[in-house]
């Protein structure tokens, strides 16, 4: 129906982001990687809270838009995964990609607390 096709629009898009961070970081594009691992994180957030019939799901759709707050809160609920991953992509968008103040090490050991989350996604696509 069309929520799972709502579903599978942002987990593909988390899945295809997360790469391009992966991508980004081998170019040693750094700015470029937070920005990526952050819209992955972002729309990991949207898929699962979607997938999982979140308050803040359907609160989005309500307002035709997700708000900082709502994906927040919507990360916080997913449990330890979503939230680890959602406070380290936040903070790579807004230090990395915004102000430029982080080095690639930096973004790197970030990778795998951002991985699991996109494992979870994956696993809703079946993959």
């Amino acid at each position: 129906g069309m929520v799972s096709g709502e579903v599978r629009d942002h987990a593909e898009l988390s899945v295809r982001m997360f790469n391009e961070g992966i991508e980004s970081m081998g170019r040693g594009d750094v700015a470029w990687a937070c920005a990526a691992f952050y819209k992955a994180v972002e729309e990991a957030v949207k898929a699962l809270a979607i997938a999982n019939n979140l308050n803040e799901a359907r609160e989005a759709l309500v307002r035709d838009r997700w708000t900082m707050g709502l994906l927040d809160s919507a990360a916080r609920r997913l449990g330890d995964t979503a939230w680890c991953a959602w406070v380290h992509g936040y903070f790579l968008y807004t230090e990395g990609f915004g102000e430029g103040r982080l080095d690639a090490e930096s973004v790197r050991a970030r990778i795998p607390i951002i991985e699991p989350l996109i494992q979870e996604v994956r696993k809703l696509l079946g993959q």
